[in-house]
């Protein structure tokens, strides 16, 4: 998968495409929506 840095931008691009943005913990793979740097 593709990996996208997070900016307000992007999270609002990919919210006018109907899908959704989170991060995910590499370590323990919990998601956070809406996303934060990690």
């Amino acid at each position: 998968m593709k990996e996208i840095p997070y900016t307000i931008a992007s999270f609002d691009n990919f919210l006018k495409e109907k899908k959704l943005m989170a991060s995910k913990c590499q370590q323990c793979s919990a998601l956070w929506l809406p996303p934060r740097p990690i």
